[in-house]
């Protein structure tokens, strides 16, 4: 079974989990970039807002096709205790029938997202697998 680490980092945190988790793994990491550009300022006010209102942010176009793993694990960060609108937008790009992993990264350890999570990966047709929090 064909898997990849699809990440996003605002911090470096995420980056540093999932690179270190694919090469443990023998895996490829894909590292999804915000295409807003975000500062710090914004986005932990702006960003924070929209996470709390599940909305997506914009990603730059992904250059891998998603269709071709059979398992996809997406490592990102927890912005008010829910995953950041970057993340958002990477559940959009899953396409249907995939497993997937979803390890939320935060200074806690813990969200309270993994109902969201599961309720939008069900929404695409995809099997949450696993769910992980992770203190970054």
């Amino acid at each position: 079974m064909k898997t990849i680490i699809v990440y996003y980092s605002f911090t470096g945190h995420c980056k540093a989990q999932a690179e270190k988790t694919a090469k443990e793994m023998g895996v490829e990491a894909y590292e999804v970039r915000d295409a807003a550009k975000l500062n710090t300022f914004k986005a932990y006010t702006w960003g924070c807002f929209q996470a709390l209102r599940h909305k997506k942010g914009k990603i730059e176009p992904l250059s891998i096709h998603l269709s071709r793993y059979a398992k996809i694990i997406v490592v990102g960060p927890v912005w008010a205790g829910n995953p950041a609108p970057a993340m958002n937008a990477i559940f959009e790009e899953i396409p249907a029938g995939k497993d997937v992993e979803v390890w939320m990264v935060s200074a806690s350890g813990n969200s309270g997202a993994e109902n969201h999570v599961r309720a939008v990966l069900e929404g695409r047709k995809c099997q949450l697998t696993a769910y992980k929090n992770i203190k970054g």
